[in-house]
């Protein structure tokens, strides 16, 4: 029990001292928005609810690999 403790204390320790990087999402929403896409419209394409795609854009929750495909989705519309 105290090697449990002992790794999951080093394992916060880094994490504190050492974050990871965020990626940004500020991006998210005014690009959205120059398309003229509405969040239903994303929301549809991405198979989703329109609430994760608004808290996504928010920065209110976290879905690294969701916000790449959004921003790759949103480059790319026409």
């Amino acid at each position: 029990m105290r090697c449990l403790k002992r790794y999951v204390a080093g394992e916060v320790y880094r994490l504190i001292v050492d974050p990871p990087v965020v990626p940004a999402f500020d991006d998210l929403r005014p690009l959205q928005n120059s398309k003229r896409l509405t969040m239903k419209a994303v929301a549809e394409h991405f198979e989703t609810n329109q609430m994760k795609v608004s808290t996504i854009e928010r920065g209110k929750s976290r879905d690294d690999g969701f916000a790449v495909k959004y921003r790759e989705f949103l480059l790319h519309a026409a």
